[in-house]
């Protein structure tokens, strides 16, 4: 999930010819055979095979620039109303972000024995209601709490 849209937002970026600042990204666009004159669909299909190196660099650019501005990284896994990732999927994600030093916080069983009708928009829209940013805002908190390297950082004391 998160190669699939990073890989298309950045396909989307070349295609426009967007200035792109990042050697490591620069260098993954030439390893790619990527050339001006190509579509986003080929763009997008040339830098499938690097999601995964592009999923971990930016996870840890995010971390070491959070780091160089005092900043707390904090990676909260937050289930979708919509599909559902498999284990392993979700497993792998967390231990990307936890491998390149964000602090992490799985909220996967947030809506078990929950009335989805009753924590979304609409039944066309699974955007979170009131109810259910109620249900997220407290079991973040929770979890905040829980987690004794964030609470201490952050000075949540119980």
């Amino acid at each position: 999930m998160e190669e699939t849209i990073l890989v298309r937002n950045l396909a989307n970026r070349i295609s426009v010819g967007a200035e792109i600042p990042y050697d490591f990204i620069s260098d993954i666009i030439q390893r790619a055979n990527i050339t001006p004159e190509m579509s986003m669909e080929e763009i997008e299909s040339a830098l499938v095979p690097f999601g995964e190196d592009l999923v971990t660099w930016t996870y840890k650019t995010v971390v070491n620039l959070s780091r160089e501005r005092e900043i707390l990284p904090v990676w909260i896994f937050l289930p979708t109303f919509e599909g559902t990732m498999s284990e392993e999927t979700k497993n792998k994600l967390i231990n990307t972000a936890s491998d390149a030093g964000f602090f992490t916080i799985d909220l996967s069983d947030i809506y078990t024995g929950q009335d989805i009708r009753q924590i979304t928009v609409a039944e066309w829209d699974l955007h979170p209601n009131r109810n259910g940013h109620m249900l997220i805002a407290e079991n973040l908190y929770k979890a905040l709490l829980e987690n004794p390297n964030i609470s201490r950082v952050m000075g949540i004391k119980k």
